[in-house]
Order: C-alpha cells, then structure tokens, then sequence
C-alpha cells in the first residue's frame, strides 16, 4: 500500500516527465518561441515597440520628413507606407527573426546573423535601432508575456489530458 506521500511524489515524476517531454522540450520551445515572434512582428508593423521585458508599449517616434521622402522613392515592403514608423522598410529585419531554446525551457529571438546590403547585419541594424532610434522591439510587454503563458497553460493541459 502506498502512502499519500509516494503518490504524490509518483504524480510529480509523472507531471514534471509530461513538462519534460512536450512543453519544455526543444520542439516546444520553438513553438512558443515562434508565436512570440509572430505577436512581435504584429507589434512592430502597427508601430509599437517594448524598451524593458514586461513593460508597457510604446509608440515609435514619427519619421523625419527627409527619410519620409527616402521611403516614397523606394521600393517598400508592401506591409508598410512611406510615412509609417514600424521598422519596416525592405522587410527583412522582421522576416529575419529566429528562435534560439536556453536553459531551463527558455528561448531567446533574435534577427539571423545574415548580412545585408551595405554589409551590415540585421542584428547589427537592430542594435543600431535600438540605440541611436529608441526603435527596441524584440522584448515582449506584460500583456504579450501573459498571451505566451497562456499557449504554455494550453499546452500542458493539453498533455496531461493525452496522458489520461
């Protein structure tokens, strides 16, 4: 007979086994990862960006009336206009976004290390972004955060019902 002390020790090694394998496996990091990219990118191309990790949105500051008329005579990404401020110009930065699995069951995004004409990065054209343009758009807001955790929720009970 065993004592409710086993049982829950059993349940435990049965549940953290389930964590294990699906939503803190590798495939299951990219799959959050990836819907993290895709709130991100939507984020981006309405203007929005997040200067700290669970912080608040912000609204990217409008573009210079000289670089408004840069973008009117140059070919765009058809997801942006000429005076539209959401980091989109070719398209690439955004389309560059790729999931890195940690430690632990955590990911990090990051633009692809691809160079790009002119021979800068898109990771350097990020950084760049970030510190001369106040234009940070790779954190995720608390409300974004939330969205994630709730696909994670999702996708243990979604385990756990497989496994019953």
């Amino acid at each position: 007979m065993t004592t409710a002390k086993q049982q829950i020790s059993n349940f435990e090694k049965i549940l953290f086994g389930l964590v294990k394998d699906t939503v803190a496996s590798n495939r299951g990091i990219k799959a959050f990862g990836k819907a993290a990219i895709d709130i991100i990118v939507k984020r981006t191309r309405r203007g929005y960006g997040v200067r700290k990790t669970a912080s608040r949105q912000y609204r990217f500051a409008k573009l210079s009336p000289g670089y408004i008329e840069k973008r009117k005579r140059s070919k765009l990404d058809p997801t942006t206009s000429p005076a539209k401020s959401n980091l989109t110009f070719s398209g690439q930065l955004l389309r560059s976004l790729v999931v890195s699995p940690g430690q632990g069951g955590s990911f990090t995004i990051r633009p692809n290390a691809r160079g790009r004409k002119g021979g800068i990065t898109n990771q350097e054209l990020a950084d760049v972004l970030a510190k001369r343009n106040d234009r940070i758009f790779l954190n995720l807001s608390g409300s974004e955060l939330k969205t994630i955790t709730g696909l994670y929720e999702v996708g243990l009970a979604a385990a756990i019902k497989k496994q019953l």
